[in-house]
């Protein structure tokens, strides 16, 4: 039974309540994590997720939230939107986002869990920053590791943009 689905530009996953992940269209730069052709023209199973809870789509690289609070992304990575701290090239498999790791806090759904944030969240982006697009006060410079987005409010999402990805955050020294 399908639980999410996203899209990007030439791909569509969907999350399905066993927690396996199916993709179709465009594979190229991995984007769809399945076997090796360019395209898909069938729903294949994407490989390398662990116990994905929530699933979202930028436009050439795909995300997941892992169950433990962590979360995974593959697909392009030219402006680091990976969050794996590299720039340039793909992933074909699941990579994780370095920074992002709730592991034994509790509620494993913290950082997608839909809910008003309490003060110790913080959101944090990564990826493309040519037009100001991660929050940090910069914008000419592209960020392959998650960091603070600067004077934001309370949030409770995480979503996948062009070529950037940010995340909602509940820090665990609180």
């Amino acid at each position: 039974m399908p639980d999410a689905i996203a899209t990007g530009a030439g791909h569509t996953c969907v999350l399905y309540s066993d927690q396996s992940i199916r993709c179709t269209g465009q594979n190229s730069q991995g984007r769809s994590a399945t076997a090796t052709t360019p395209t898909s023209f069938e729903p294949a199973v994407a490989t390398g997720t662990v116990n994905p809870v929530a699933l979202r789509t930028g436009l050439e690289h795909t995300c997941t939230l892992v169950g433990d609070g962590r979360m995974q992304c593959w697909g392009t990575n030219y402006t680091g939107q990976l969050g794996d701290g590299t720039m340039g090239g793909f992933a074909m498999t699941p990579q994780f986002v370095h920074g992002i790791d709730e592991r034994g806090q509790g509620d494993h759904r913290r950082v997608l869990h839909l809910r008003r944030s309490s003060p110790t969240s913080t959101v944090q982006c990564w990826g493309r920053n040519q037009d100001g697009q991660l929050g940090n006060g910069d914008s000419t410079t592209d960020v392959p590791l998650p960091a603070p987005v600067q004077g934001l409010g309370p949030v409770a999402d995480f979503a996948a943009g062009g070529y950037h990805t940010c995340a909602h955050h509940e820090r665990s020294d609180a």
